[in-house]
């Protein structure tokens, strides 16, 4: 399974749909995402840190 390289053109913000709390997907994924190893292989869902919200990605930065 190949780790998927971290990308400049992804470090724009992510805004929660539910809490409107803004974030990084770097952030989401040591904070929200700590102890799921699909955080780390490919994992294709944004949590937010704030109320613990799982969404897509692909919508994540659709906005």
């Amino acid at each position: 399974m190949a780790v998927r390289r971290f990308s400049s053109g992804r470090s724009k913000p992510i805004k929660c749909p539910v809490c409107g709390y803004e974030f990084s997907l770097v952030y989401s994924r040591a904070v929200a995402c700590a102890g799921c190893q699909m955080s780390v292989y490919g994992c294709n869902l944004v949590k937010c840190p704030r109320c613990g919200h799982e969404f897509s990605e692909a919508d994540a930065y659709s906005s």
